[in-house]
């Protein structure tokens, strides 16, 4: 499973941190295996965060989505 299904990086793509400008990453190296989680590591992140924080998360991409749909916008993925 991919973390994001957006296309292969196109050459010289960085990744810049914009309050100073550095450059924190370039994209273009990056394999295939750099956008994928294992089993293990997936796992490890969901329990990492606390559970009344899930709580507070899903609370919020509710009310998000539910504002989304009133003001005739897009829904999240």
């Amino acid at each position: 499973m991919t973390l994001t299904d957006h296309p292969a990086p196109r050459s010289a793509e960085l990744v810049v941190r914009p309050r100073d400008h550095q450059v924190l990453a370039d994209v273009s190296a990056w394999t295939d295996a750099d956008y994928r989680l294992t089993d293990r590591t997936r796992e490890k992140l969901r329990q990492a965060v606390p559970a009344n924080t899930l709580r507070a998360y899903e609370r919020w991409w509710t009310a998000a989505a539910a504002w989304c749909v009133t003001e005739g916008r897009s829904r999240c993925r």
